[in-house]
């Protein structure tokens, strides 16, 4: 349960920083004006690639650490035998 835990809260930091960091996000913007110029509607649109490859960065960096934590474990009860 802890290393569960761990890996969850590990993984989605991780994923985070390294998808802030590594992706770009690039919002669209539009401006609606209206017959004299001025601005009437601003509309921004979220990215949604960037949103996918920032939850399959979460998810494979919870899955790494998850894999990185089990393997310690069992080196470890390995060398204690």
């Amino acid at each position: 349960m802890k290393k569960t835990l761990i890996s969850l809260a590990g993984g989605l930091i991780l994923g985070l920083i390294s998808s802030i960091l590594i992706l770009n996000y690039n919002g669209w913007t539009y401006i609606h004006h209206n017959k004299n110029g001025e601005v009437e509607k601003v509309i921004n649109e979220l990215d949604f690639n960037l949103l996918t490859n920032s939850l399959l960065l979460i998810f494979a960096s919870t899955i790494l650490i998850y894999v990185l934590i089990s393997f310690f474990e069992k080196r470890k009860n390995k060398v204690k035998k």
